[in-house]
């Protein structure tokens, strides 16, 4: 609840592939490619032998995000609609930066660090598209260091 009202929309269960279908019929838009969604860890023979998961919980999310602009205080509202895939009407937090900061650039740096620190000669990324350039630029400015 505090992530939701933290970025301030519902986070709806099924990740990428459910929100942009539900734009997609929304707004009827057609797109001009097609969008290929990312295969089950399974389909590529990914377990917890032989891959890591380096990306934050929602529990680590939010500790950062209280630890720099304070705790997030739920209303009323926000208890009322349990269920995070569904909006609620409350006002979102003060702090506008919220998706940024935390979607993007933090969780970038933890992937950034991931790869500095990891001993492989080969890694494989799996990660949102967009992402990608933050990733890189964090890793540029590492190297640098």
């Amino acid at each position: 609840m505090k992530l939701r009202k933290v970025i301030g929309f519902a986070l709806p269960n099924g990740g990428y592939e459910k929100i942009l279908d539900s734009i997609l019929t929304e707004k009827k838009i057609v797109l001009k490619k097609k969008i290929v969604f990312q295969p089950n860890y399974s389909d590529w023979q990914l377990n917890d032998n032989n891959s890591k998961n380096t990306d934050a919980t929602v529990h680590e999310l939010i500790n950062y995000y209280e630890s720099k602009y304070g705790e997030v205080k739920l209303e009323e509202c926000d208890l009322a609609v349990p269920d995070v895939s569904n909006s609620t009407k409350c006002r979102k937090d003060k702090h506008s930066g919220a998706y940024e900061t935390l979607v993007l650039n933090y969780r970038n740096n933890l992937i950034a660090n991931a790869i500095k620190n990891d001993s492989r000669q080969k890694i494989a990324l799996i990660y949102g598209a967009g992402h990608y350039e933050g990733v890189k630029k964090i890793l540029d400015s590492l190297d640098k260091k």
